[in-house]
């Protein structure tokens, strides 16, 4: 009845106070020197009787596409970054440099997943069936963009796609500068030595694509420091992307499955001078005491979610991470994320 409902709506209120309070607390304490289980004893003695600052409820949190609007059009296509931008929002793209120097919107090493399937019916690419497999099959890095102009990139989503072809990285920022507003790029620098924690030297495709994309930013003097954000896999490409443009983030992508890889991502991203992490989506591991004690060191919390559909990408998943204060969520932009938005800001609880 009304009387449970209110008993169950002031525990969720004392637990969600109690947990955001200990966030706080765990700010304070160096986690670059004692794992963040040190603090929560004390922590959760201090936090009774507290006052819950309204403040802490009330971060916003900005939405990116993934790989565009990839839940309603074909991945990493200008169909997909245009539908993000009108709805006001930032854009994700993956970045891959081809032989030919041209920075290119690509996932895979190569088109294969998303080519359009060879047919007598192909058009414009002038290659019989056995020259389109290997095209469609080639690295990426091997090819020059009037060899990947040809593929069809857009059919395996729904045919009325078919005329969208692989952008150029070029195409997609002056699309974000066309639009206005405060959307931004998160651009991943895609690395051949993905997940790898060394600083060192990095395989020359990686550095080969770090020199590619900074020349396509650097002579585009219309686009600020606050609409690209570079992401990558890589410490050594997130840390080489900050070296030659510090002036934009540089975020580390990490598939922490557990509290404890979360937090050595966070100390790596201190320990490194980066930006930020972006971490895959789970209430789990991406908690209040984490991105508390990132935010006290100034550092940006981001979360991305798996190609669409995708599991994690849901009305719960956006709540617990608005929640938890993380500042970007990098989803599909599934249809029901507009109705969402548009219900207005974090509920308010009440005793």
């Amino acid at each position: 009845g009304p009387g449970r409902a209110r008993a169950a709506d002031a525990f969720s209120m004392r637990t969600t106070t109690r947990r955001l309070l200990l966030a706080s607390f765990v700010a304070c304490g160096d986690a670059l020197r004692l794992p963040p289980t040190a603090y929560r004893t004390q922590a959760l003695a201090r936090c009774r009787g507290m006052a819950l600052c309204a403040s802490t409820l009330s971060t916003p949190m900005r939405f990116v596409g993934h790989r565009g609007a990839s839940h309603v059009r074909p991945e990493q296509t200008m169909a997909a970054v245009m539908d993000a931008l009108d709805q006001g929002l930032s854009f994700e793209c993956d970045l891959q440099v081809l032989r030919t120097n041209e920075v290119v919107l690509l996932h895979d090493d190569t088109l294969e997943r998303t080519a359009a399937k060879w047919s007598t019916d192909t058009e414009a690419t002038g290659l019989d069936e056995a020259q389109y497999a290997q095209l469609v099959t080639a690295p990426a890095s091997t090819l020059s963009y009037d060899e990947l102009s040809r593929v069809d990139i857009g059919s395996w989503f729904d045919t009325a796609h078919s005329e969208e072809r692989v952008p150029l990285f070029s195409q997609a920022l002056q699309a974000l500068k066309e639009t206005g507003g405060d959307a931004c790029c998160f651009a991943e620098l895609k690395s051949q030595n993905p997940d790898s924690a060394d600083t060192g030297n990095m395989p020359l495709v990686d550095q080969q694509l770090v020199d590619a994309a900074s020349e396509v930013v650097t002579n585009d003097p219309g686009i600020s420091a606050e609409q690209i954000t570079w992401i990558s896999s890589s410490c050594a490409v997130a840390c080489e992307a900050k070296r030659k443009m510090p002036e934009h983030n540089s975020l580390l992508i990490k598939h922490a499955q557990t509290s404890e890889a979360a937090w050595q991502a966070a100390r790596d991203c201190v320990e490194h001078g980066l930006d930020g992490i972006d971490l895959e989506c789970d209430a789990a591991v991406v908690t209040p005491e984490l991105v508390a004690w990132m935010h006290a060191r100034g550092k940006l919390v981001a979360v991305w979610v798996w190609r669409a559909p995708a599991t994690n990408d849901t009305p719960e998943h956006w709540a617990a991470m608005r929640a938890a204060g993380v500042d970007y969520f990098t989803s599909n932009l599934p249809n029901e994320l507009e109705a969402w938005r548009g219900a207005g800001s974090i509920p308010t609880d009440s005793a």
